[in-house]
């Protein structure tokens, strides 16, 4: 039998962005890319980890978190 085709084969195109509550949508059926809310309390997630980690600057505006 042949490979079957991924999931993301057509239906996703590099650059695409996505972002998912799976806590209410374990289905990822609702992208919320572009919703500010959702968005801004992501980039705080990603900033508080980073520096948990004591990430350096350039991986911060590499990430647009400056």
């Amino acid at each position: 039998p042949a490979d079957v085709v991924p999931f993301w084969e057509g239906s996703v195109r590099p650059g695409d962005h996505h972002l998912y509550d799976v806590s209410v949508d374990p289905d990822e059926a609702e992208n919320r890319v572009g919703e500010a809310r959702a968005e801004g309390e992501m980039r705080d997630l990603l900033r508080a980890a980073l520096d948990e980690v004591q990430a350096p600057d350039d991986q911060f505006a590499r990430l647009g978190l400056t």
